[in-house]
């Protein structure tokens, strides 16, 4: 039963709305999309977004994954450019030093191949209605690890919500 429910919960998160891919620059290893099943949410309601990165390089890239609150960097502003304000779970995980490591959870990621994540926007800020724009950073540890390559950093594509009461 939890299998089917977690199944049905990633197919619902992995519906893509309101979506413009980042542009890749030349030495691009990952390409970063997010994505939300719904552009409008209500006030209090969770706000799942998608993360996928995609290896765009020729070579293998290890993504580890533990908490994607701590991994993903999350930036929330309205339409012209306020900060939304965080929550208190937003400020106590801002607040916390998380280093980017291997962990049991890596995936040697095949170029051409994607990692999915999801993540509640709504647990990390404090939504009020209104037009919102989301858009997301995530270190990567590279080829092999954070042994053998300096970690790199992917920015995502920008993504529009609405907030109603």
């Amino acid at each position: 039963m939890r299998l089917s429910a977690l199944l049905l919960f990633i197919t619902y998160c992995s519906a893509q709305t309101s979506t413009v891919p980042q542009k890749l620059g030349e030495d691009a290893k990952v390409r970063f999309t997010i994505a939300t099943r719904n552009s409008q949410v209500k006030v209090g309601e969770p706000l799942w977004v998608t993360t996928e990165l995609m290896n765009v390089s020729s070579e293998v890239v290890k993504i580890c994954e533990t908490n994607p609150e701590y991994q993903y960097q999350v930036e929330v502003k309205t339409v012209d450019h306020k900060p939304v304000p965080l929550s208190r779970r937003g400020e106590e995980v801002r607040a916390e030093e998380y280093p980017i490591t291997v962990s049991k959870w890596c995936t040697d990621t095949l170029p051409g191949k994607k990692v999915l994540n999801h993540l509640d926007v709504a647990r990390l800020y404090e939504l009020q209605p209104g037009t919102i724009e989301i858009k997301m950073t995530r270190t990567t540890l590279g080829k092999y690890g954070h042994d053998r390559q300096t970690p790199f950093t992917s920015s995502s594509n920008t993504l529009t919500v609405v907030v109603t009461p």
